[in-house]
């Protein structure tokens, strides 16, 4: 098939993985093809899948230092310019970079709340920010007197909450599924999207009710 597009394997390119009881196990004679194509084992570097470090499982912290590192170079880079509008510009240009794994990697709240003092301490190093400003002010928006930039923390538990609504109201049977597995890991008391996001959005001052029916109400919280 490859042939018949003129394309041809790019053995030099391609590495292997080996798993074993959900276990990474070294190869070191790699995966022979061919007689003069052997493919290498990947050794002990992670391998990316769609932008995100993997081995035995997805390695959250290894990809959020990444993404916090980049968004930290890009704020800086738009503090440097002249440009008036820069907290949009931060908006539009730096924090997507995060907002890209939000939906399908779970970050620590306090790995979350390291990344907003980073940028906010940035921002006074560059005297963007006052040393006293009030959050309030700098992540409000713009219309009520703010700043208008949007916080990290925020942004990543009003993620978990949109996913919540979309597994709950979707017929997709592949998402159902996904809701099912995600009720199981909350019955077993594990890590679970669901319940983070009735924490998020009692945080939030709302309320989430999961229903019988793939629905979902969300209430103003007393």
């Amino acid at each position: 098939m490859m042939d018949d597009m003129g394309l041809t394997m790019g053995a030099k390119k391609t590495k292997t993985i080996t798993m074993a009881r959900g276990k990474r196990v070294k190869k070191e004679e790699g995966l022979q093809l061919t007689d003069d194509i052997v493919i290498k084992d990947l050794g002990e570097s992670l391998y990316i899948f769609l932008g995100v470090d993997e081995e035995e499982q997805q390695e959250n912290k290894v990809v959020l230092k990444k993404a916090d590192r980049e968004v930290i170079r890009r704020v800086s880079v738009i503090l440097d310019m002249s440009n008036h509008n820069k907290i949009n510009a931060i908006n539009t240009f730096a924090l997507p970079v995060l907002t890209y794994f939000m939906p399908v990697i779970y970050f620590l709240q306090k790995d979350i709340n390291e990344v907003d003092l980073k940028i906010k301490r940035l921002l006074t190093e560059r005297r963007a920010r006052h040393p006293q400003y009030l959050n309030t002010l700098l992540y409000g928006a713009r219309s009520i007197g703010g700043r208008g930039l949007k916080q990290v923390s925020t942004m990543y538990k009003e993620t978990k909450i949109k996913d919540t609504i979309r597994l709950a109201t979707s017929n997709d049977p592949k998402l159902q599924a996904v809701r099912q597995f995600q009720e199981i890991k909350e019955k077993k008391g594990r890590k679970s999207i669901l319940k983070d996001a009735r924490k998020y959005a009692k945080n939030m001052g709302l309320d989430l009710e999961m229903r019988d029916d793939p629905t979902l109400s969300m209430r103003t919280g007393d």
